[in-house]
């Protein structure tokens, strides 16, 4: 029966000392130092969208020096199982970590196999005891097991096998990628449109630039309690295709967009990119520019986002580079 009043500090410290034995000290610091992170992070959301900046280098750089003194300082079979545990826990999150700077720099091959890696640290995992992960799965009941209900491993790492086939000839021929830093400004009352903010010629010297591999709202754009901005907002990216593209299709693409986009190239509008509630991943754009690029020059691609109507949705507006490519048809 649950005690409420029972000593709470009292309980961990025979938990760490039954568990880790010699190794409980630092056994601890490693789990507090990840609950201390969780509990000092400004940011919210659904799913796993946020753990790439909740969890930070220092961080991973504490919890290997953690892990590292418990293996150590581990005396028994049992005991070295237990840290085991801990160590495969923190591989899987250095790997997570590694899949998603990989994504954030469009290196798809190298994101699939950090992928590989994480399934390998659950596999492991699971071998010691299924409780404590279950293998990766696409099938209904067994993806809820395994934690994959929504976008799981197996479906990522589809996805950058797709998207590095689509840049790397297999199925098409990378044109261009957007840096990391694009022209950005919020539309407050919704008149960008209006105005004509997505014309290449516009004045946009007033504007800001914005990381397009972080959250929108972590940039400067959240109230005084900690709430997102919700409306409109606009991302100007300026991409060269060279002369040899003319006459070859070119598509737009981005995978993680939300929640809703209108795109226009070069001054003329290009299409629409449906509503998607936030935590739903991939949420890309993908769209058929060829009639709408100039060869051989600069191309300027606006794109004006929707955040949707609810804040506890934390929409991210772009999580991830845009770029051009050349399907192989």
């Amino acid at each position: 029966m649950w005690n409420p009043d029972a000593d709470v500090n009292a309980i961990l410290n025979d938990f760490y000392k039954n568990w880790y034995g010699p190794a409980a000290k630092p056994a601890r610091n490693f789990w507090e130092s990840i609950e201390d992170c969780l509990l000092d992070t400004p940011f919210l959301g659904h799913e796993d969208r946020i753990l790439p900046f909740v969890y930070t280098k220092d961080l991973l750089n504490k919890l290997e020096l953690c892990i590292s003194e418990a293996e150590k300082l581990a005396d028994t079979d049992i005991i070295k199982r237990n840290v085991l545990v801990d160590r495969l826990t923190l591989e899987h999150l250095k790997a997570y970590m590694s899949m998603k700077g990989a994504e954030f720099d469009a290196r798809w091959a190298d994101a699939e196999k950090y992928a590989d890696k994480m399934i390998e640290c659950r596999l492991a995992l699971n071998k010691i005891n299924p409780f404590l992960a279950m293998p990766p799965a696409l099938t209904a009941r067994e993806r809820y097991y395994s934690g994959d209900s929504y976008f799981g491993i197996l479906k990522r790492k589809k996805l950058y096998q797709q998207l590095n086939g689509m840049t790397n000839g297999e199925t098409g021929i990378l044109i261009a990628t957007s840096p990391k830093s694009v022209k950005f400004s919020l539309d407050k009352a919704g008149l960008g449109k209006h105005f004509n903010w997505h014309a290449p010629d516009f004045d946009r010297s007033k504007w800001g630039t914005i990381d397009t591999t972080i959250p929108f709202y972590a940039q400067g754009y959240m109230s005084s309690d900690g709430m997102p901005y919700l409306g409109k907002m606009w991302y100007v990216f300026e991409l060269d295709v060279p002369s040899k593209f003319k006459g070859k299709p070119i598509e737009l693409y981005s995978p993680f967009v939300t929640c809703e986009a209108w795109v226009w190239v070069n001054g003329k509008y290009v299409g629409h990119r449906q509503y998607l509630e936030a935590y739903i991943s991939p949420a890309p754009i993908d769209m058929d520019i060829t009639n709408f690029i100039k060869y051989g020059q600069k191309n300027t691609i606006a794109v004006c986002v929707s955040t949707g109507l609810s804040p506890a949705q934390a929409t991210d507006g772009f999580l991830g580079r845009l770029f051009l490519y050349s399907p192989v048809r």
